[in-house]
This record gives structure tokens, C-alpha cells and sequence, in this order.
């Protein structure tokens, strides 16, 4: 369980991302809508740019599916500081009797060169299986299957260069990372932040593309229609979307690269 809270400390910079959580670690309640109190454990998590949020473990199952809760009032101490903390609302919560990933991290950058062929993203967890399915989605996704699991509970996924190429569509791109369960269908983790990919492209080279065939000769309207080019490319593609014009089909068609 997670809640967001609305202090920003831009201005102070009292928190120190690299302790934060294993400094600000604390035991309170929750207390619904029938004063039924459930103990929790919590710590801080500060992501950078973003409100402060509390991070919790529920130690038993609420009372009802859905209902309203209320964190008790807390006072703790970081390093020199006195930290309040005051809920002055409620807020729904949904339980679930099935378990999904409780993943997170801050925002993350990954430049791409000549010279390095696998990159690394990392994350930190409180749940995750290994069979879990996890997967970054921007304009297409990518399935990171080659992820471990360390002492301290960060997640580190390896993950290709040449995967990483048939999943940037355009340079400097935001990613996010979402789970498919069985029970759930697709769910985006809310709390990791943008996942930046940027390919720092050591020299470009301009390239003449011909349309060399028609690949279906019969379509129906709104489905794709494919076309075979000059362009024989050993790396996996999938371009942004780009309008075309055909005497046939009209102008301002959609249109976009895909290596076959």
C-alpha cells in the first residue's frame, strides 16, 4: 500500500534519497470506517521531483474488499529532523485476493552508445515473483526477461542493446513499466517513474527508401497494408508513425518501418 502525501521539499532538500527509506522506518495503524484498526509497517520513499510518498505493509487482511481508511497520526525522527505526520483525509483502498508485483523505483536514464552492447535497469521491490511478467511500454514495449533478484530487494533487469533498438521509436523516450496477471489483465506500476532511453548516435547516415512491393493485394478498410522496400536491415525496427501520401489511397495516410 502506498499513499502520497503533499509535502515537496524542492526548497530544503531535508531528504537523502540513499537512506531515506532504512532511516524513516515506523510502526502505526490504519483505522477504517467502522473503527477497526489493522497494524502497518512504513517507511518514506522520495522520488526526485515528486511529493513525498509513504510506502506500507499491511500485517492482516481488512475487513471488507473495499473501504475507506485513515493512517493514524505519526511523529519519527531523521537524522537531526523531527518529522510529523498528519492524515487529514481518508482514502479508498481496494483489496485483492491475488497477488501482484509491488515494484518502484525513481526515474532512470539510459544512454545507448557504440561500445556497450547490455544495459541495466534496477528497481526495488517489497513483492515480486520471478515468474511475474514484467515489461517496459512506450510507443511499442519490451519484455524484460532477464531480471535477478538481490539481498538488499532490488530488482535488476539486463537487457540488450539490439532489444533496446527494436524498442526505441524515437530518441530521448519516456518508458513505463507494467505487469499482465492473470486475474488483473495489464497493470502499470504507478510508482516507477519515467524510464528515459537516449541513443547517442556516434555518426548518422541519410537512407533512400524505395517501395519495392505490395506484400497483400487485398485489404479491408482500417487494417494495415504492408510494402516491401530496398532496405535490407540486420537490426530489429519499428519506427514512429509518419504520414504518406498514395494516388490511390489519398494523402495523410499512417504509416511507419517494421523489420519483417
Amino acid at each position: 500500500m502506498y499513499l502520497f502525501t503533499d509535502y515537496n521539499e524542492d526548497e530544503t532538500n531535508i531528504f537523502d534519497p540513499s537512506d531515506i527509506e532504512e532511516n524513516t522506518i515506523f510502526e502505526t495503524t490504519i483505522i477504517d470506517d467502522e473503527e477497526n484498526t489493522y497494524n502497518v509497517n512504513c517507511r518514506l520513499f522520495k522520488p526526485t521531483g515528486e511529493k513525498l510518498i509513504i510506502l506500507c505493509h499491511l500485517n492482516e487482511n481488512l475487513k471488507y474488499t473495499t473501504q475507506n481508511i485513515t493512517l493514524t497520526d505519526v511523529r519519527l525522527t531523521y537524522h537531526e529532523y523531527n518529522l510529523t505526520i498528519l492524515s487529514e483525509t481518508s482514502v479508498t483502498v481496494n483489496q485483492l485476493n491475488y497477488p501482484i508485483p509491488f515494484i518502484y523505483s525513481d526515474k532512470q536514464i539510459i544512454n545507448m552508445n557504440d561500445d556497450t552492447e547490455e544495459y541495466e535497469l534496477k528497481f526495488k521491490y517489497d513483492s515480486y515473483n520471478e515468474n511475474d511478467l514484467i515489461y517496459i511500454r512506450g510507443f511499442v514495449y519490451s519484455v524484460l526477461d532477464n531480471c535477478e533478484k538481490t539481498n538488499s530487494k532490488e530488482l535488476i533487469c539486463k537487457i540488450t542493446k539490439e532489444k533496446l533498438e527494436s524498442t526505441l521509436v524515437e530518441n530521448n523516450e519516456s518508458f513505463k513499466l507494467w505487469t499482465m496477471n492473470d486475474d488483473i489483465g495489464t497493470f502499470k506500476f504507478n510508482l516507477v517513474y519515467d524510464i528515459n532511453i537516449n541513443y547517442e548516435i556516434s555518426k548518422k547516415e541519410d537512407i533512400y527508401v524505395t517501395i519495392t512491393n505490395l506484400l497483400n493485394n487485398v485489404t479491408e478498410s482500417g487494417s494495415a497494408t504492408a510494402f516491401d522496400t530496398n532496405i535490407n536491415s540486420t537490426h530489429n525496427l519499428r519506427s514512429r508513425s509518419f504520414n504518406m501520401n498514395f494516388t490511390n489511397l489519398g494523402p495523410n495516410q499512417f504509416c511507419y518501418f517494421k523489420k519483417k
